[in-house]
């Protein structure tokens, strides 16, 4: 794709064909393609320069979105803040468990490694959410493309460690309560 290709005026509008994984079943849908003309672009801040030639991004949806309001900026204000307050309710709050692991030489050991893996896990998360914020202050996703890559990995790869990590604890834990004969020293 060519540069010429993927700036676009802002007056122009941007076709996009959609089709469901219903088409084809009987009184869902007769044809297999909706198309609807939507400006969709990424990283326009109001009073950017680059306002008369934007990045065109290709951001996926479904026709289906399309039906509801957009969201006021009330409810972007608050949920950057919601998103602010859990941030830095979860960075103070999992700093001060790897605080406390690595000042008590006592609390180490190998059961313990879940517990600060996870308190890892969960500050990392916080600290991405930080993007979500800015973005929902600013009503519009400010990263760019690989902001957006970097934030879906990073939470997804983060949030699914937090589900292993718990589900080793709790492993570990049936295995301290219930199976203490079978597990030797354990």
């Amino acid at each position: 794709m060519t540069a010429e290709e993927r700036s676009v005026s802002v007056e122009a509008p941007i076709s996009i064909n959609s089709s469901s994984k219903l088409d084809g079943i009987s009184g869902v849908q007769e044809d297999n393609q909706s198309s609807i003309d939507v400006d969709v672009w990424v990283g326009v801040c109001p009073g950017d320069d680059r306002s008369r030639e934007l990045e065109l991004a290709p951001v996926p949806f479904h026709p289906h979105w399309l039906q509801y309001p957009p969201l006021s900026p009330e409810m972007h204000y608050l949920l950057g803040s919601v998103l602010v307050l859990l941030g830095t309710t979860g960075i103070l709050g999992n700093g001060l468990v790897l605080f406390v692991f690595t000042r008590f030489r006592r609390l180490r050991g190998p059961a313990s490694s879940f517990i600060v893996n996870l308190a890892v896990a969960d500050i990392s998360n916080s600290f991405l959410h930080s993007m979500a914020a800015v973005s929902s202050f600013r009503r519009a996703w400010v990263f760019g493309r690989t902001g957006c890559i970097l934030y879906a990995c990073g939470v997804g790869y983060f949030g699914l460690l937090s589900i292993v990590t718990l589900s080793a604890i709790a492993v570990e834990r049936y295995m301290v309560i219930t199976a203490k004969p079978l597990s030797g020293n354990w």
